[in-house]
């Protein structure tokens, strides 16, 4: 159940929202959830390797063994994929919840129509330098 409660307050342009924009949101959400529970069951998953030299866009969602569904960070040319490791925080160096692993060790997930790609927006500490 969403927290309502003073939403007016907390979120000031919530009434320039079109009506049932909620429900439509959890919609996206509840497909996208079930989509990687699913995947990290292995029940009907499309992946595909990954190019480390192609150009994926950081926030692609990827299966990893240890870290199951995540989201891409960088490649790099020396076929290192980073990942963000979502169990892992540190406000005052973020870029430890990232781990390197070896494009053959990182598969991209196909999405099904049913489910649209995840709008990410890029924190500035994930931009990595390159190698």
């Amino acid at each position: 159940m969403p927290d309502l409660l003073n939403i007016t307050r907390r979120l000031p342009a919530w009434h320039t929202l079109a009506e049932g924009w909620f429900d439509e949101w959890k919609v996206r959400i509840d497909r996208l959830a079930d989509f990687i529970e699913r995947t990290e069951k292995g029940n009907d998953v499309s992946v595909e390797p990954i190019q480390v030299q192609s150009v994926l866009k950081p926030g692609t969602l990827v299966l990893n063994d240890a870290l199951g569904v995540t989201a891409l960070a960088a490649t790099s040319d020396n076929r290192k994929c980073y990942l963000v490791d979502f169990s892992r925080s540190d406000e005052e160096n973020p870029k430890n919840a990232l781990r390197v692993f070896f494009g053959e060790q990182v598969k991209r997930i196909i999405l099904p129509p049913i489910v649209r790609e995840p709008i990410w927006r890029v924190p500035e500490w994930l931009v990595l330098e390159s190698d």
